[in-house]
């Protein structure tokens, strides 16, 4: 889904999900949201002037990473992909926590 963001007026392709619940989100799309976590979060790393991004939809609200609570959503990312031993995206998510 193509989202303009009303604050910045730039606009995010990012994942959509409708008539979903929130199991669905945690089990189903847990893997596209983590994904989509990962491609916020290096937005806002190389756009640091900016403190929020969307990162996807559910039901029509539009979920954000913001500064403030960056290095936790690195910190819940970095344990998802341990998990599934893609280890680069965990270097990589060490790399940008330490630029934000």
């Amino acid at each position: 889904m193509i989202y303009t963001d009303p604050d910045l007026n730039i606009e995010f392709d990012i994942p959509f999900f409708e008539n979903v619940s929130k199991e669905d989100i945690e089990i189903k799309y847990r893997d596209e949201v983590y994904r989509a976590m990962v491609k916020s979060i290096t937005w806002l790393s190389n756009n640091l002037q900016h403190s929020t991004v969307p990162c996807f939809a559910v039901n029509g609200s539009v979920f954000q990473i913001d500064v403030d609570g960056v290095h936790e959503h690195i910190k819940n990312c970095i344990d998802y992909f341990q998990a599934s031993e893609e280890y680069e995206l965990c270097t990589k998510l060490l790399t940008l926590g330490k630029s934000l």
